[in-house]
């Protein structure tokens, strides 16, 4: 239940940190979770209905521009 729960990691933590510019994660902080993300995405079922990436990351930065405004000076 908890792949379930959280399996939105695997696929959007990776594309809201490339939208974001930042790095959340480091492989080698949370090797266990790099883990389970990766044998998570190979998991057939999930494997065959993913998101896709690029409409994903497009969709993200598109709400980032809309949340985050620009600092003004």
């Amino acid at each position: 239940m908890t792949d379930l729960a959280f399996g939105w990691i695997a696929f959007c933590l990776e594309a809201m940190e490339e939208a974001a510019g930042v790095q959340v994660l480091e492989a080698n902080s949370f090797p266990r979770l790099q883990a389970w993300i990766k044998n998570f995405k190979e998991v057939p079922v999930i494997k065959g209905n993913h998101p896709n990436k690029s409409r994903l990351l497009a969709y993200l930065k598109q709400l980032r521009e809309v949340y985050v405004k620009p600092a003004t000076s």
